[in-house]
This record gives C-alpha cells, structure tokens and sequence, in this order.
C-alpha cells in the first residue's frame, strides 16, 4: 500500500477510528473491562461514546490498547502502524517525526507503544475475542 493509498483510506481521524473499531470488535463493540457485548453506542460522554449496560463502565476505541492515554489521533496511530510495519528495519522516531508531522517525542512514545504491544504477542487491538487484522492489512 502506498503512502497516497494510506491517505485515501483514511482521509480523517473519524475514518481511522472507524476501521480500527471494525478490527479491534468485528462491528459488534465489547466492553474491555468485564468482556460484556450489552453496549450502548452514542453515550453522552464527550471522549467515550461506548457505555458497558453489564459493569456501567464507559470506554472508546483506545481503551485497553497501546493508543490508550494517548492524545494523538487515530489517524495518526493508523498510518504509524503501516509506516513501522512495512519498513524493512525499524522505523526511527525521528523518520515518523518527520513523516507524520508530530513531535520527535511523541513519535518516539507511539513506536514504543506500538513495539510493546506487538512483542507481548497479545491480539493487535488487545480484542478480548481475539480479533487479528485480515490479509494484507496491518494492525495495532
């Protein structure tokens, strides 16, 4: 996939946020703190828009994952995971600094996350049900 693909794909943050959701659940949300599928979508929450019916708990996309506490965007996170995944060698926080636009520091956290994540060799999202990126596509 082309930088001018990954552009494309996910032209705003809400298009990243949508895709990672459709991997991370499979279009069904699941609560990341007690696993329940009772989920109200749209909760009036101003940065969680995910409330658990089971625990009461309210969550989003990144909860549970390596994007959790980050205030980077998602489109953001999307293309750092297909920028680090398709590099031959490790891509350097000061390549994606300068590739996406961020400061050197928070490139340097998001490649850590990513790293961490992938090497505790849990499922991508941190999914509970075990949701893996399809062919062809890349994870996080």
């Amino acid at each position: 996939m082309s930088l001018t693909d990954l552009q494309r794909r996910f032209p705003d943050g809400a298009a990243a946020e949508q895709w990672i959701a459709e991997c991370r659940w499979g279009g069904e949300p699941c609560c990341p703190h007690c696993d329940e599928t009772d989920v109200q979508i749209g909760a009036t929450h101003p940065s969680q828009p995910y409330r658990c019916r089971s625990c009461r708990k309210f969550f989003c996309v990144r909860t549970g994952t390596a994007m959790a506490g980050s205030n980077l965007g998602y489109q953001v996170w999307a293309m750092a995971a297909h920028l680090i995944t398709t590099e031959a060698n490790s891509q350097a926080s000061m390549r994606l600094h300068q590739d996406l636009g961020i400061s050197q520091t928070a490139a340097w956290f998001l490649a850590h996350r990513l790293r961490e994540a992938w090497e505790d060799g849990q499922p991508r999202f941190g999914s509970p049900r075990g949701g893996q990126a399809q062919d062809g596509e890349f994870a996080i």
